[in-house]
């Protein structure tokens, strides 16, 4: 019972993490369309304004969103695992 208990957690945190990917990408499609980085407590980063901090910024967000991606495909398989090797015992 323990074990199913962990898979079955594992697998609830990887699909909230997995929401927050999709959230995440939707906004990075979001920021390309629009080309502004909106700014929460300073001013907003346009791309015709500045391009190189613009794309360094916006490269900075792809790479945690891959990485949080990269997070929730491994909780999701290490709850798999959890899984098999419950339905071994």
């Amino acid at each position: 019972m323990r074990r199913s208990f962990k898979a079955v957690t594992t697998w609830i945190l990887a699909a909230l993490m997995g929401v927050g990917c999709w959230r995440g990408g939707s906004e990075l499609l979001v920021i390309l369309d629009r080309g502004v980085i909106p700014g929460r407590r300073g001013p907003s980063l346009h791309l015709a304004d500045n391009p190189l901090a613009y794309w360094a910024v916006f490269a900075f967000f792809c790479a945690a969103l891959l990485a949080a991606v990269g997070f929730t495909l491994f909780l999701a398989y290490v709850g798999w695992r959890q899984a098999m090797e419950h339905r071994r015992s």
